[in-house]
């Protein structure tokens, strides 16, 4: 039996309301269903204003289940000032949770996180 999921996304739109409505952290997929013993990848995207940390709490819900709370952490930078000195191939943070993965398109502002989620 599938199982369904759905992110409560009102601490990404507090975000967007504290930016301008710029969508700093967007969802591409906030509900979903996941099969018995198999995944879903909920993709982000985070598009930074400013060079400055963007952190947010978001609730994952398995409906009919239990719930977690993901925090996202983004880190916008100004190219002009970081130049060739900023490295974004590489993971800078210990805390990225394994299954996850991030992936930074050259020349664009934005990134893109996959979270997984396993059903047992």
């Amino acid at each position: 039996m599938a199982v369904a999921y759905e992110i409560q996304l009102d601490s990404v739109m507090k975000i967007q309301e504290e930016n301008f409505q710029h969508r700093v952290f967007v969802c591409l997929n906030p509900r979903g269903e996941i099969l018995p013993g198999m995944t879903s990848h909920i993709e982000w995207i985070f598009s930074p204003l400013e060079a400055r940390t963007y952190s947010v709490d978001v609730p994952i819900h398995i409906l009919e289940g239990d719930s977690a709370l993901i925090t996202f952490q983004g880190i916008g930078y100004d190219p002009h000032i970081m130049g060739e000195t900023a490295q974004f191939d590489q993971v800078l943070s210990p805390s990225v949770t394994p299954g996850s993965s991030k992936l930074t398109v050259p020349g664009q502002v934005s990134t893109r996180c996959d979270i997984t989620i396993a059903t047992a």
